[in-house]
């Protein structure tokens, strides 16, 4: 296919399972938690539509991440779902990466790779879910993708409190264990002569792998879309920049958490709330169960 948007795109426009990096700097001693899915979804069962982004260090800004965006949005219109009477799946796609785009003017991000999960078999449905304050919900797996997003920036005083250890840095997930960061996790990166400057920067990133889940009413013989849920891995890294223009920039990669799916009782009942207050699509993100503290 011809690339008419950039020569760092890349269609796949055939089924094909998504593969994530494996990265060789990853800690042994973090251990990685599984995923508990509350029904019994087979990412077998689906066709996985993949679009793929490469970036060189250039092209790592929010304006790219906006146009990266568009083209997925593109991408998803492409395979033309509805036409298939797989429309529920492109609305929740289409809400999902508007709300990544929105996201982009309160945060830097990377998007690597979208994934839209379509049913193998072409009569299905979404599966009954369960049933709150009397109404029906469905679910079915409906997207994956990898992205970055830069959760902090480290400088100054800050960075020279770490450098000394008179503190820690902290990163906290919902309902997973958290993840202490002495400095010494981070400084196996800068050269053993080389003197940490108060001007240089620490930025705290996070690769995210999720899938969403999609909770649905029934309406006559189609189904609306109320809530996006997202579980799955979080691979926190961090990107040393020098002060000195003469050095690069260098990368840390840190252990790997797994986010759970939320409980189903707690799913409905943000649901249940969407539905009853104008059925507006609810997008949730991995990013947002993720923080930072000084300890």
């Amino acid at each position: 296919m011809t690339l008419s948007k950039s020569a760092y795109t890349k269609f796949y426009a055939r089924p094909f399972l998504a593969v994530i990096s494996a990265f060789s700097l990853v800690l042994p001693a973090f251990a990685t938690e599984s995923v508990t899915a509350n029904v019994s979804d087979n990412i077998d069962q689906y066709d996985q539509y993949t679009i793929s982004f490469e970036h060189n260090e250039w092209e790592r800004a929010a304006s790219n991440f906006i146009d990266d965006v568009e083209t997925a949005k593109e991408y998803v219109l492409g395979l033309k779902l509805e036409e298939k009477n797989f429309g529920y799946i492109a609305e929740a796609c289409l809400s999902q990466l508007d709300d990544l785009a929105s996201a982009a003017s309160e945060a830097e991000y990377i998007l690597n790779e979208y994934t839209v999960l379509v049913p193998k078999t072409q009569a299905a449905a979404p599966t009954y879910y369960g049933t709150e304050s009397g109404v029906d919900f469905y679910s079915s797996l409906t997207s994956k993708a990898t992205y970055s997003v830069k959760k902090l920036s480290i400088t100054g005083n800050n960075l020279s409190k770490w450098t000394k250890a008179s503190v820690d840095l902290v990163m906290t997930f919902l309902n997973v264990p958290e993840l202490t960061i002495p400095w010494s996790l981070v400084n196996s990166v800068v050269s053993p002569d080389y003197e940490v400057y108060t001007d240089d920067i620490v930025e705290a990133w996070a690769s995210l792998s999720p899938t969403i889940r999609t909770l649905y009413v029934k309406e006559g013989t189609t189904f609306k879309a109320i809530k996006n849920t997202a579980f799955g891995l979080v691979h926190p890294y961090f990107v040393y920049h020098y002060c000195d223009i003469d050095n690069p920039s260098t990368t840390k990669y840190l252990g790997k958490r797994t986010l759970p799916e939320s409980s189903k009782s707690s799913q409905l009942a943000v649901a249940i709330y969407a539905y009853r207050h104008g059925g507006t699509l609810l997008n949730d993100k991995l990013e947002n169960h993720i923080g930072y503290e000084w300890s």
